[in-house]
């Protein structure tokens, strides 16, 4: 970030203070990167049933095509990521069993 600014306001600023900054704005915004979306849960779902149920890649594949068609769809906004993950890992593993 500091290289970008001009050397003579390089002089004045340092990366401690930059980095510090940064922090503050971003406490102050509540910004949290860590936000699971459904893609997240339908990672750790398969991981899981993995346990149960050989989970071929054709599932995996399937499930993640079904969350891109849920994810261009405002119907879905109003489910829980969870739920949407969920359904289309149990969709794709019922459409893989038939």
């Amino acid at each position: 970030m500091i290289k970008l600014l001009t050397p003579s306001e390089q002089n004045l600023v340092e990366k401690e203070d930059v980095i510090r900054l940064e922090e503050h704005i971003l406490s102050q915004l509540q910004f949290d990167f860590n936000h699971p979306n459904s893609l997240t849960f339908l990672e750790r779902f398969l991981r899981l049933a993995a346990e149960f149920k050989e989970s071929k890649d054709s599932v995996t594949e399937m499930a993640s095509e079904l969350l891109k068609v849920a994810a261009s769809k405002s119907f879905f906004l109003d489910y829980k990521p969870s739920r949407v993950a969920a359904a289309s890992m149990v969709l794709a593993f019922g459409i893989a069993e038939s």
